[in-house]
């Protein structure tokens, strides 16, 4: 009966400690993904100096993917904030500020080498980008948090489920002893 109910307790706190360190990668992941919608985000700006200051189609080219990308990653960080509806809230607001900038950015770019006239379009001073970045650092700052609790908490439930284990085979290995030294007793009477 000891037996079973070590390894019951194991088992349950391996399984917590595995499900630790799934919300663990979640977050981040969620942290991945900010991070991806901010490298778009430059990316498609730089592009759109480029074409700018050039009028090279690729820069064009590389503007449009990169504001697919953005926009995609966006999607993507919603999705893995389902279980956040105050990071989604942060998201929600997120989304028409880069909409926003990337749809200025592109009005920008319809005049090449008409540097002087639209080059504030594409500056990454604006009201909008400076909002964008507030919610990056919100959204940021919550997910730290977020990660130092979670790491801390499957750190703890690592832990605790290997002194279970080891707990356990202790106790396995000190009643297969007692039990061995019992039947060698009975044998010998």
């Amino acid at each position: 009966i000891l037996m079973i109910t070590v390894g019951l307790i194991s088992q349950a706190r391996l399984k917590h400690s595995m499900e630790d360190a799934a919300w663990v990668g979640h977050t981040e992941g969620v942290l991945g993904q900010l991070i991806a919608v901010a490298w778009q985000l430059r990316t498609a700006e730089a592009d759109a100096r480029g074409f700018l200051l050039t009028g090279e189609k690729k820069f064009r080219d590389g503007f449009d993917e990169a504001d697919r990308q953005t926009i995609s990653h966006v999607a993507r960080l919603r999705a893995l904030m389902v279980d956040d509806p105050h990071q989604q809230q942060r998201v929600d607001r997120l989304l028409p500020l880069l909409q926003r900038i990337l749809n200025d950015e592109r009005s920008g770019m319809v005049a090449p080498g008409n540097t002087k006239q639209h080059y504030g379009a594409i500056t990454n001073d604006g009201p909008g980008t400076l909002q964008v970045r507030a919610l990056f650092q919100q959204i940021g700052a919550q997910e730290a948090l977020l990660l130092r609790k979670r790491t801390t908490e499957s750190r703890t439930s690592s832990v605790i489920a290997r002194w279970i284990v080891a707990l356990g085979s202790i106790l396995g290995t000190l009643a297969v002893l007692l039990c061995s030294v019992e039947v060698t007793r009975h044998l010998s009477a």
